[in-house]
């Protein structure tokens, strides 16, 4: 009985450990709490930006990544060419989709992951929305400041 209770509460106390860890890594990104019209809303908000922030570099650098080995002419193309062919690969490469939202997923605290899951279709449609928008307004400055990346 008391190793029974001791395990349930070291497990307790290891997720609030993991989930004060995870908070903490994100920045707080402000937002009018009553513009928001529902609790999805709400999650892009207070969970989805701020760990799309936190992981925009390694986002830019994975998808690039996975365009170049697919395509290796990507980095000579013109930008417009190269748009199309980053759009084109995060709307229809499913590997590259589940790699992305497996990144930001593992980002989530307990609970956000329970919300996550009895919504998933809906929030995976936004994260792939948002991470499309991120890479495909910042592609051009990534390119430039990482001349390694495809060496």
């Amino acid at each position: 009985m008391f190793r029974n209770c001791y395990l349930n509460n070291f497990n307790i106390l290891r997720t609030m450990k993991n989930n004060d860890f995870l908070l903490n890594l994100r920045e707080t990104i402000p937002f009018q709490e009553s513009k928001v019209k529902s609790p999805i809303e709400l999650f892009q908000h207070k969970t989805l930006r701020p760990i799309l922030k936190f992981v925009n570099e390694k986002l830019n650098k994975i998808t690039l990544s996975y365009i170049n080995n697919i395509n290796p002419e990507f980095i000579i193309q013109n930008s417009i060419f190269q748009e199309k062919s980053i759009l084109n690969t995060l709307k229809k490469e499913q590997v590259l989709k589940n790699k992305l939202n497996g990144i930001v997923i593992g980002l989530f605290t307990s609970e956000e992951l329970d919300f996550y899951l009895e919504n998933s279709l809906q929030i995976d449609e936004r994260i792939q929305q948002m991470i499309q928008e991120r890479i495909r307004t910042q592609f051009k400055n990534f390119l430039s400041n990482n001349n390694t990346l495809f060496d």
